[in-house]
């Protein structure tokens, strides 16, 4: 039932005019202009019926459609290219927006026209397009009957005409190759996503990728004394989950070699045990609280794909929250494989319970960084709404540099507290720590439980996704299941000193 494809997005670049490649043109497939102001008086030199489009064009406008004056109506979009203060966010929303609706699955090709005076602008708008293309054509789940297959699943052509530079676009490519899987695997049906087919799926990739793996099963979890992740499976009937620990590793690495871990919360279906989830109908889409693996795992994917030139360690958390008699209850004590002791105060927070002892088994390594992933509060959301995700340190220096990667990349974060006295609440009588505090900021006390279960003073990041569904999709991304994190991750590792 898996059939994700990855689109073979093929990348031509030109110095050429679109005057020299007029039969190009004339096709059903879209053809996109970029200009700024001060480029416009050249652009009419370089297209044809340059009279006609320039009566139809609004140039103060972000983006305009019409059609050239041809036999088949070619559709033409125009990009009014703006910097908007250094806001990537607003620049892939622009070009999503401007470009959403002429490309469906009958287009197969896209003429990129782009006359910028920067070569970081020219740069920039073409990793839009291509972002946004490579996700829009990536093959999502869909389960219709006689539902004719996509042309996502073969290949998309790419032609821009008049770059002034070589650019190596290997990075959008990947990108949104792993938002697209990480997308496609969020959106698989619970029926289909179980934990059992979940590690299936984990191993295919792991083979093809060639990762190293290991499974820590029911009775390995037993041995290690993850006492917290334990107890939330106990209701389940199927001993199918585990955790998953799959490494990368460079061609050329040695002792001083940089690794970082990857650790993402994998709950394929989520009730909220005793405290089953409430209002009605809030379970429907609890399908969705496996996300966080899904970013991490697709994240490694992407590294690897850019053969970056440190280790990666990928530690999923893959389980069920289901409601039975053998359910752990509210009020239980359980241990946790770092010898903690955790009340348990509401077995719907399950997140934190399955992250804790994967977060020790990550730290003990002594990576150089840990990120996380889940889908984690719903306080993160009710704070941020859908539109960025909650970002939690134990290193005070990173909240900038978290803030100048969310602006940089588009997928933005906003750095939430970690102080000391957000602890006060989840003092226990009976345990170590409460397992949660049913109150006020859950975001930040959830971050400061996960925060005891990392060895050695790690540097670690967390990031609640409150970004993981959004109506109409966020930035570049069309699907209201967005892939968030992927892109932030990938910036975050290469192109800052986190």
């Amino acid at each position: 039932m898996f059939d994700f494809k990855k689109t073979v997005l093929k990348i031509n670049q030109s110095k050429n005019t679109l005057i020299k490649d007029i039969k190009k043109i004339e096709s059903n497939n879209p053809v996109v202009i970029v200009y700024e102001k001060s480029t416009l008086p050249k652009i009419w030199k370089d297209i044809p019926n340059s009279e006609i489009l320039k009566s139809r064009i609004k140039e103060d406008k972000d983006f305009y459609s019409t059609s050239f004056p041809n036999k088949l109506n070619t559709p033409v979009i125009f990009i009014n290219f703006k910097r908007f203060e250094n806001n990537r966010f607003k620049e892939l929303t622009n070009i999503k927006n401007a470009l959403k609706s002429h490309f469906d699955e009958n287009v197969d090709t896209a003429n990129i026209y782009i006359n910028l005076i920067n070569k970081q602008d020219e740069y920039d708008i073409s990793e839009g397009i291509i972002s946004f293309l490579g996700c829009k054509y990536n093959s999502m789940p869909s389960f219709v009957k006689d539902k004719k297959s996509k042309k996502a699943n073969s290949s998309f052509t790419v032609n821009f005409y008049n770059l002034q530079n070589k650019h190596d676009f290997s990075r959008p490519l990947a990108e949104s190759h792993g938002t697209s899987l990480a997308r496609y695997l969020a959106m698989m049906p619970p029926n289909l996503l179980t934990p059992k087919t979940y590690v299936q799926e984990i191993n295919k990739l792991a083979t093809k990728y060639k990762f190293k793996k290991t499974f820590y099963g029911h009775k390995q979890l037993e041995k290690l004394n993850a006492g917290a992740f334990l107890a939330v499976v106990q209701g389940s009937s199927h001993k199918d989950y585990g955790i998953m620990h799959l490494r990368y590793s460079p061609k050329k690495a040695n002792k001083n070699t940089k690794s970082v871990a990857l650790v993402g919360k994998g709950m394929c279906f989520d009730t909220g045990g005793h405290n089953l989830k409430t209002p009605l109908g809030s379970m429907y889409g609890m399908h969705h609280d496996m996300t966080g693996s899904a970013i991490a795992l697709a994240s490694l994917v992407t590294l690897a794909e850019l053969e970056v030139n440190f280790h990666v360690d990928c530690y999923l958390a893959i389980a069920d929250n289901y409601l039975s008699a053998d359910s752990y209850r509210p009020g239980d004590v359980v241990i946790a494989s770092n010898g903690m002791s955790i009340e348990v105060i509401n077995t719907d927070a399950e997140g934190r319970m399955v992250l804790s002892d994967t977060l020790y088994m990550a730290s003990l390594k002594k990576p150089n960084l840990i990120m996380d992933y889940a889908t984690l509060t719903g306080s993160c959301v009710r704070t941020l709404d859908n539109l960025q995700s909650g970002a939690v340190t134990n290193k005070p220096e990173f909240n900038s540099k978290l803030l100048e990667i969310s602006n940089s990349c588009g997928e933005r974060v906003w750095p939430l507290p970690y102080n000391e006295d957000y602890d006060e609440v989840l003092k226990s009588e009976v345990a170590d720590i409460k397992q949660c505090h049913e109150g006020s900021s859950d975001a930040t006390r959830a971050a400061r439980f996960l925060g005891k279960f990392i060895e050695h003073d790690t540097p670690w990041v967390h990031i609640d996704l409150s970004a993981n569904e959004n109506n109409g999709g966020l930035a570049h991304v069309c699907s209201n299941t967005t892939g968030f994190g992927v892109r932030f991750t990938a910036h975050a590792l290469l192109d800052s000193n986190l």
